[in-house]
């Protein structure tokens, strides 16, 4: 440091040093003996402390914002967001691709009264794959930028930000869809999977728009918009994770959990795996702001007793879920803990290996950033163009119908939904993300 920046720090009164490579006590703060905290800066590097009664705002030596805290012991701890992980946008468009294939092989699949086969049950495996990794990545991500804090105030602030995020673009969509329903006859039966949303009568509306249709135990008008509902319900299970921290804990309650919700004999669309997934997932989340580097055992410790209760879980249900229920929460028993590894990995792990990079795709990362509209309406896009446009054809054979339908839906989708992100969803994500916060000045400033 300068002689001039000396003087200016002291004429400043405020604490200058250089922070050490390895841990250190914060100079003038009170503590209970030797406290330790990890350098929040690049070792070597010099910064300005500031604080206001609370202890909560330090800026930098250039009037920079830190994103970080002391506590009562004296130690720092930051409150910043981690950094992003870009190619999580591009695990979204594959898992949102992945959903409309399969909802276009089961409309052309029931409308020629086709039974299953081999390669449609490997599609159905494969999009209930990635609607397991959507319930993943939403929980793990949550749980990795949870800030404490007293838990009521944070509940509150949770629970409304999930709501700007998720429910008006939900309600636009599903307008959209009425209107669709109405405009074209699609409120009437057509033969395909989409009849399991009919009909359309007053008290279904009522509980399509209150998100209560996972409760009431029927489907939604447009059936792939079911995940919404149960998604934003699971989110109101993050406080209690929170607060319970252990992963002992987590894990009781996704046992729990899923034991609850299959014991009460759940419909075909609630899976009750799920919850267990977005439980484990959250709970991951949090501890991950702990970690520092991904090794094979911590990796191990994390997913592990997952796998276990996986186990447990399958063979205690065994003989209460259906066939095909209990198939599939086999398959989450392996594939939650392997999802959760693979972006405890991708999250932690240095640099940028191909696949992250290739994930972080400008082509993938524009659709995933808009999965959830595209997601919303990709359904009535379907029945609508089987109806009115695929259908009709001269039907050469099932697999050009579903080559055909699955372009289309796919291209459309892509447009309506874009239409949707820029009306809808940008503003309200937006609106949700300035909830609860004010505006930041350096201490000092009027």
């Amino acid at each position: 440091m300068s002689s001039d920046e000396a003087a200016t720090a002291r004429d400043e009164n405020v604490h200058r040093h250089v922070i050490p490579p390895s841990y250190t006590k914060i100079p003038g703060h009170p503590g209970n003996g030797r406290r330790e905290w990890r350098s929040l800066c690049h070792a070597g590097s010099s910064f300005r402390q500031e604080t206001d009664k609370t202890n909560r705002v330090v800026t930098s030596s250039r009037g920079r914002m830190l994103d970080v805290r002391i506590d009562k012991e004296g130690r720092m701890r930051s409150t910043a967001s981690p950094p992003a992980l870009p190619w999580t946008d591009g695990v979204r468009a594959l898992a949102c691709a992945a959903v409309i294939v399969w909802h276009v092989v089961l409309t052309v699949r029931s409308a020629a009264g086709l039974g299953s086969t081999a390669i449609v049950t490997a599609l159905g495996g494969l999009a209930h794959s990635a609607v397991l990794v959507f319930i993943v990545l939403s929980g793990y991500l949550l749980g990795r930028h949870w800030r404490g804090g007293a838990i009521l105030p944070q509940t509150w602030l949770f629970v409304r930000r999930r709501t700007w995020r998720l429910v008006p673009t939900y309600w636009a969509a599903l307008l959209l869809t009425l209107g669709t329903m109405v405009a074209l006859g699609l409120d009437h039966p057509g033969g395909t999977h989409w009849d399991v949303g009919l009909p359309v009568s007053w008290g279904r509306t009522v509980l399509n728009f209150l998100m209560l249709t996972d409760i009431a135990g029927i489907a939604t008008f447009s059936h792939p918009m079911w995940t919404v509902p149960f998604e934003y319900h699971l989110y109101l299970l993050a406080p209690l994770i929170a607060v319970l921290r252990s992963r002992s804990a987590a894990l009781a309650l996704g046992g729990l959990l899923v034991l609850l919700i299959a014991l009460s004999g759940p419909p075909e669309h609630m899976p009750p795996f799920l919850g267990l997934s977005f439980v484990l997932a959250f709970s991951t989340g949090l501890r991950r702001q702990g970690m520092e580097r991904p090794s094979a055992g911590l990796v191990a410790r994390e997913v592990l007793p997952t796998v276990l209760l996986g186990g447990a879980l399958v063979l205690a249900t065994g003989g209460v879920l259906q066939e095909g229920a209990s198939r599939y929460l086999a398959l989450d028993a392996v594939l939650t803990p392997v999802v959760v590894g693979l972006l405890l990995l991708g999250d932690l792990g240095p640099g940028t290996d191909p696949a992250r990079r290739a994930l972080a795709s400008a082509p993938l990362r524009w659709i995933g950033h808009r999965s959830y509209s595209i997601y919303l309406l990709h359904g009535v896009v379907i029945e609508a163009l089987w109806r009115f446009v695929v259908a009709p054809l001269p039907d050469p054979s099932i697999a050009l119908d579903v080559l055909l339908l699955t372009i289309l839906s796919a291209a459309m989708s892509g447009v309506l939904g874009e239409l949707l992100f820029r009306t809808v969803e940008q503003p309200t994500a937006r609106r949700s993300a300035q909830v609860g916060r004010r505006p930041r000045v350096p201490v000092g400033v009027a």
